[in-house]
């Protein structure tokens, strides 16, 4: 055959090797100079970052994921899936996925939403950046005129109240409790929890003076002026009255009604004992008490450098005047949901970085979760409850809790003016 009859044959007919090896080379340079698909990611577009809602509110939560092999998306509020988004084509999936879920605040205090998105297989292959909100108690409006004001109030014990320059002065206080008449109510509130710590004022750094049990009733005497805690009547509280936490119990309509009251001068040192947690702790007889230790602070910028104006300040929520450099979480960014079976030998670390001068003390608890976020709620028969310091590290092994349990770690900031704010917690689950 000529060259020019050879030219004129298709090349998958030709058997010269040197055109097949051509034609192979070229194939596999072409596959060779392909561009890789962009990488996936997800942006959350609502809420607000530091947003604030009140609780019971209805939100939308909004965002979308872009990439390639897009099959389903994942809303995420603290480490627990809210909602999953699917996309059209489960085996292919697709390029882009809008998600808006609705979402019904319920919980008080920090929250963080976040998207996670997979591909065919159920392989991670984007997730975005934590967006963080507060829930707050709503209050509940009457549904009847608050209660005739009596003729005469009762005189409560003068309250020592704390002047500007440091001098202790004495003032009369006076509440009004009006008594019920026919059909009214009286101001009453309901534990909610499994159980609920009564102190001497509104905040964990107030002593501890009793408790109440689940489903149990106390009259209603006022309110903190943040609305985060309720005063009640209480025999073994100073002058017959104990402060509870909002997020504990319910409250009837004529409650939600009352005047915030004049506050307990805030203490000038901790506690006489560490707080308890605010969830029953079962620890059976041969439990062994173990110690959990806690790194050296890290070094924390100076409380001149935070304000309004810095990146870090979180005083955008009056919940929280102070700065972050690194919220309370994982050291390791890619520990977010942890369930570990009893006794392994497994070293974990919490870490956290805020700083500035409204803060007096911080706290970390594992107490009982009761949320079924763990898939299950094994008691919690080991707690903690530790002060540390605003810029940490905590250490801790699997092995250190031997009877297991569905626990919550939270963190507490004690702020100067007295008040005690959650910010930030996550789940830690031994099955």
């Amino acid at each position: 055959m000529s060259k020019r009859a050879l030219r004129q044959l298709p090349i998958w007919q030709t058997s010269n090797p040197l055109v097949i090896l051509v034609m192979v080379m070229t194939l596999i340079l072409t596959g060779c100079g392909a561009t890789n698909a962009p990488a996936a990611k997800a942006v959350i577009s609502s809420p607000q970052a530091n947003a604030e809602f009140m609780s019971s509110s209805p939100i939308q939560i909004q965002g979308q994921a872009d990439g390639a092999g897009i099959v389903r998306v994942d809303v995420i509020i603290d480490s627990n899936v809210l909602s999953s988004v699917a996309a059209s084509d489960a085996t292919s999936g697709v390029t882009s996925l809008p998600v808006s879920v609705p979402y019904t605040t319920q919980t008080i205090g920090t929250h963080f939403v976040q998207l996670k998105v997979y591909a065919a297989g159920d392989k991670l292959i984007a997730v975005s950046d934590p967006l963080i909100f507060t829930i707050r108690l709503a209050a509940v409006t009457p549904t009847q005129p608050p209660p005739p004001t009596p003729t005469q109030a009762p005189t409560v014990a003068p309250a020592v109240v704390p002047t500007a320059a440091g001098v202790t002065t004495t003032t009369s206080t006076t509440a009004t409790v009006a008594a019920p008449a026919s059909g009214d109510v009286a101001p009453t509130l309901t534990i909610t929890n499994e159980f609920a710590n009564i102190r001497s004022g509104p905040g964990i750094n107030f002593d501890i003076v009793g408790k109440l049990n689940q489903n149990e009733k106390a009259p209603v005497r006022g309110k903190s002026p943040d609305g985060l805690w309720w005063q009640i009547a209480f025999d073994k509280g100073t002058n017959g009255v104990g402060w509870v936490r909002g997020d504990l119990v319910s409250v009837n309509a004529a409650a939600a009604a009352v005047a915030a009251v004049t506050l307990p001068p805030t203490p000038t040192s901790p506690p006489t004992q560490p707080p308890p947690p605010e969830q029953p702790t079962a620890i059976p007889p041969t439990a062994a008490s173990t110690t959990v230790a806690v790194a050296a602070a890290t070094a924390t910028p100076s409380d001149s450098l935070c304000n309004a104006s810095m990146k870090e300040w979180r005083g955008q929520n009056p919940n929280y005047p102070f700065c972050s450099s690194k919220d309370p979480g994982w050291a390791d960014p890619n520990d977010e949901y942890l369930v570990f079976d009893n006794g392994r030998n497994i070293p974990l670390s919490l870490s956290w970085n805020i700083f500035g001068s409204n803060i007096k003390q911080m706290w970390i608890h594992f107490s009982q979760d009761n949320s079924g976020a763990c898939g299950f709620t094994t008691l919690t028969q080991k707690t903690i409850d530790q002060q540390v310091s605003p810029a940490g590290k905590f250490d801790f092994n699997v092995q250190d809790f031997p009877y297991g349990g569905s626990m919550r770690i939270s963190w507490s900031v004690v702020l100067a003016d007295g008040r005690s704010v959650e910010w930030g917690f996550k789940k830690f689950c031994i099955r």
